[in-house]
């Protein structure tokens, strides 16, 4: 599935003091973070994470597990977190 927004994705503003924007490649809204229940810290740490989304997948994709030297209960995890961001089952 690739029908998400393609990245770079970017922490914009806070607004309300409990929710943070994150943006995508033409600075368009996509997600809304919100804070409440959380502390500020913990809420801006939450948004750097889902805006760092796009670039990880990637990341993960690029990796070639097989000449890695990576446990297969590693692999496997790889592949598991590429299906689940991606919609497909692991």
């Amino acid at each position: 599935m690739s029908d998400f927004t393609q990245g770079p994705f970017s922490v914009a503003e806070t607004r309300h003091k409990y929710d943070i924007v994150i943006r995508g490649p033409k600075n368009e809204p996509i997600a809304l973070v919100l804070i409440a229940g959380f502390s500020k810290k913990e809420g801006a740490a939450n948004a750097n994470l889902l805006a760092a989304a796009p670039d990880l997948l990637e990341a993960l994709k690029r990796c070639k597990f097989d000449s890695l030297n990576m446990t297969l209960e590693d692999r496997e995890f790889c592949r598991a977190a590429i299906a689940k961001a991606t919609g497909e089952q692991p």
